[in-house]
């Protein structure tokens, strides 16, 4: 048994006679890296919207909310930038593999 299918769900067009087309049809906001970060943009903005608005109607598809810009005093920001520079791992790889600039 496989995943559950959901509403827009086109995965199951991969394959098919036509199903290529049909499927870049579908996801074409999702080609270039920044049509897929505003349509994930305009996806969170719209569930917090909906959120905002009480829950009413229809929820917005998705599970993405955006997250508030912290606001940080001067002192924080003098201490937080080297750590996150020293500790933050954004792409999970081995620190030898981050030197040499490697994947």
């Amino acid at each position: 048994m496989g995943p559950a299918s959901f509403p827009g769900d086109v995965s199951q067009l991969a394959g098919e006679a036509g199903g290529d087309e049909v499927l870049l049809e579908v996801m074409a906001d999702c080609v270039s890296g920044p049509g897929m970060f505003e349509a994930f943009a305009d996806a969170s903005r719209a569930l917090a919207t909906w959120h905002e608005g009480g829950e009413q109607g229809p929820r917005p598809p998705g599970r993405l909310v955006p997250l508030p810009q912290p606001q940080l005093t001067a002192l924080e920001r003098v201490w937080a930038e080297p750590l996150y520079r020293v500790v933050h791992d954004p792409d999970g790889r081995p620190r030898a593999l981050r030197r040499r600039r490697e994947f």
